[in-house]
């Protein structure tokens, strides 16, 4: 018997594979994801002409379909072992939806029935978000088969929220010169960006294939030709009792900050700091904080724990939205606090998934699921959810607000934006670290358990 692996803490992955994890999965996704982040609602709004509470009701609709399809994601990579791997074949299908998808929605296209139009920018939409969960959810999962301690796993995920990071901060520099590009040398400037990004994805998706060959082979079938044993929806449901439904309670209410935020930062830069330049900065100086975090995130989550990293993060996320509230009416101190929300967050992005594997490797070591994959994307699910529940509140405040797009909003409007902006989001970091407080699953225990998964393994 071999000693695959000397302790838990050991590192097995080299510095490339890390590189290529990060770069072909979420630094290629990051351009795309952003610029969905800040743009649709105001492309709603103010380039396809949909009245307030119509763009609020589409959004909101958007934000459901989010949480529906990143389920489904899930249940569809578990269920099912295609020809090129049980996560890389729907990474690579995902990239053709999103390719579809991602420039042809934002056609302008307000010649249309206003009915018919919302409802093929609403469906061109969740093709395009289904795609991208495929690809979120195959890539977190490749985690699990690419990890051979624990080390591993906070490494992956720390490449990837560092990835995540540096996209950001790219996107932030080129983003507004982009679109001030395509608007000047294109009739359709939101769709030739869409497409732009969406070729970056493809890229990317190119990396990921050939880095996840080695780990993700498809199940062999069996000596009789019965085919590979496949996950059943009872058993992932299973992977939801007990700590795990605490965790998706928890991690809901943690991720429900960041909506608040990505609805609302085109007006708050825009309209309150009345500096439009500090929209493309203010995800630029939040990047690199959060670049700087993720370097940090291996050493924090090793000496505190990712359970304890995750309370950190939204702690400390707390404090700076009141800080935001009461200080951050100047472009210098919001790009400041931004900074620091990148930083402290950074702790929660690296450690989020981290958690999500410890939870699938909890539910395999008790024998109760083996679902990884829907794991994985009910974590995605709780992102969409709490992104639903603050992008309604965001949009659905804006009009109940009076905001009216082309006019000068009064003093009442600013300070509801204000508001929601700060206040909103520092309420579920609270109750974030509340409620993760319950949750108990044994990290020592988990990588006991890992060490002698990988020994069995190389018998």
């Amino acid at each position: 018997m071999k000693n695959a692996t000397a302790s838990p803490a050991k590192k097995t992955l080299p510095f490339s594979t890390l590189a290529a994890y990060g770069g072909g999965g979420m630094f290629s996704y990051g351009f795309f994801n952003n610029f969905l982040a800040y743009n649709t609602l105001f492309f709603l709004t103010d380039v396809a002409g949909f009245p307030s509470v119509v763009a609020a009701s589409m959004y909101s609709a958007i934000q459901l379909l989010k949480i529906i399809t990143m389920t489904v994601s899930g249940i569809v990579i578990d269920s099912t072992s295609l020809k090129w791997g049980k996560y890389r074949s729907w990474i690579a299908i995902g990239c053709i939806l999103i390719v579809i998808s991602g420039g042809t929605m934002f056609l302008n296209l307000s010649a249309l029935e206003t009915t018919f139009y919302g409802i093929l920018f609403v469906f061109l939409y969740a093709l395009c978000n289904f795609g991208y969960n495929l690809m979120w959810s195959g890539t977190r999962s490749l985690v699990g088969p690419m990890s051979k301690s624990s080390a591993d796993g906070i490494r992956l995920t720390s490449a990837a929220q560092v990835s995540t990071t540096i996209a950001g901060v790219l996107y932030g520099l080129i983003s507004s010169s982009l679109l001030a590009f395509f608007t000047e040398h294109t009739s359709a400037p939101y769709a030739s960006a869409g497409y732009f990004y969406s070729l970056i994805i493809l890229l990317g998706t190119i990396v990921m294939m050939r880095l996840s060959k080695a780990y993700d082979q498809p199940r062999p079938a069996q000596a009789n030709g019965a085919k590979p044993q496949k996950v059943s929806f009872l058993e992932m449901l299973k992977s939801l009792k007990g700590q795990g439904l605490i965790f998706f309670f928890a991690i809901t209410a943690g991720n429900i900050q960041s909506g608040f935020f990505s609805a609302l930062l085109i007006y708050y830069t825009t309209y309150v700091l009345k500096n439009p330049t500090a929209l493309g900065l203010a995800v630029t100086v939040s990047s690199i904080g959060g670049f700087c975090g993720g370097v940090l995130a291996p050493t924090i989550c090793g000496k505190i724990g990712k359970r304890g990293a995750y309370i950190l993060a939204h702690a400390g996320n707390a404090v700076l939205y009141f800080c935001m509230y009461l200080f951050g009416n100047t472009a210098v101190t919001f790009l400041i606090i931004r900074f620091l929300i990148g930083f402290s967050g950074s702790f929660a992005g690296a450690s989020l998934p981290a958690l999500g594997n410890d939870l699938a490797d909890y539910n395999e070591m008790r024998g109760a699921s083996r679902a990884r994959a829907f794991v994985q994307s009910i974590i995605g699910a709780s992102i969409r959810i709490g992104s639903l529940i603050s992008t309604s509140i965001a949009s659905f405040g804006l009009a109940a607000l009076g905001y009216v797009a082309g006019t000068e909003p009064s003093a009442s409007v600013l300070g509801g934006i204000t508001f929601l902006m700060a206040i909103g989001p520092a309420s579920v970091c609270i109750l974030c670290c509340i409620l993760i407080a319950f949750y108990k699953v044994n990290e020592k225990e988990l990588d006991e358990y890992r060490l002698r998964k990988a020994q069995q393994s190389e018998q």
